[in-house]
Order: C-alpha cells, then structure tokens, then sequence
C-alpha cells in the first residue's frame, strides 16, 4: 500500500493525460481541476478512502472507465456520479 493521501490542483496541468491510476492509497478526495483533465479515458483509484466526488468530474466527455472500488462512497455519491457520467463504465 502506498501513502499518497491527496492530489494536488496542479495535476489539472495535466492536459494530455489519458490515464490516472492511483489504487491502493489514501486518497480522500479529488481536487475540483479533475475536471480539467479533456483527454482523461480511465480513471483507476480503488482500494482508498474517497467520500466524494466533485461534480467537475461531470466535465471529463472522453471519460471510458472509472474504477472506484473499495472506498467510502454513499450510495447518493454513486448515484451523482452516474448522473454526471453516464456514458462512463463505473465500477464501485
């Protein structure tokens, strides 16, 4: 298991980043400038303690998959993030 507990806003720099794959950390939430990452396709952060999701996500149009198993999500957070993201493979 690694350490990483937060993002920082500057990975919305991050333009032509097409995969963001942080499992088995302790991240506990995702910076709002997720969602300025256009060309994101996967997004890989299971096995940590996210509680939420900024609705900037709802920006990521090219967003194929999200991999968010084994966190601490409600089952509303799911469903706000099915809504922002409905043509996203999700899985909790």
């Amino acid at each position: 298991s690694n350490k990483i507990e937060r993002l920082p806003d500057s990975i919305g720099q991050l333009k032509n980043l097409k995969t963001l794959s942080l499992g088995n950390n302790k991240i506990e939430k995702l910076p709002d400038s997720i969602g300025k990452l256009k060309n994101l396709e996967e997004i890989s952060l299971p096995e940590n303690k996210i509680e939420r999701v900024p609705d900037s996500i709802g920006q990521l149009k090219n967003l194929k998959r999200l991999n968010l198993h084994h966190n601490n999500l409600s089952s509303d957070e799911k469903e706000k993030i099915k809504r922002l993201l409905p043509n996203t493979k999700i899985s909790f």
